[in-house]
């Protein structure tokens, strides 16, 4: 009799578009501080270029650096916020930059954000220039 293995665990890395002193922040403190009723955005690797946009329209309009947060989790944990609603997989307004014209983010709610701060397996940043 063959016994049935378990799947292999998987990660999943997120990554978000932000400023640097707020990267440091989230990556020291392990953990996105959101005020109740916040979403927040985020793009798997492949879609790179996005979180690139958001950290440089956020340090443009600060006055920071921009990085990138990068976020790694369970997919299992964030396969169960998809189901719970707490994760969604939504278009980009079509008013938005062109860059972002028929392409999707997954926004989490506050909610689903307090699940993942108990769960992340990594987090660390990279700082990314201010050209372009």
């Amino acid at each position: 009799m063959v016994r049935p293995t378990a799947s292999p665990k998987t990660d999943l890395t997120l990554l978000h578009g932000t400023t640097l002193s707020r990267a440091r922040q989230i990556e020291s403190d392990f953990a996105f501080r959101r005020v109740a009723g916040n979403d927040v955005w985020f793009v798997f690797r492949s879609n790179r270029d996005i979180a690139e946009f958001f950290a440089r329209r956020r340090a443009r309009q600060e006055g920071g650096q921009p990085a990138l947060l990068i976020a790694v989790v369970e997919d299992l944990v964030f396969q169960s916020l998809r189901t719970s609603g707490d994760a969604a997989y939504v278009p980009f307004d079509e008013a938005d930059h062109e860059l972002l014209r028929g392409r999707r983010q997954w926004v989490v709610t506050s909610a689903g954000i307090e699940k993942l701060n108990a769960r992340w397996i990594d987090m660390s940043y990279e700082e990314l220039s201010k050209v372009t």
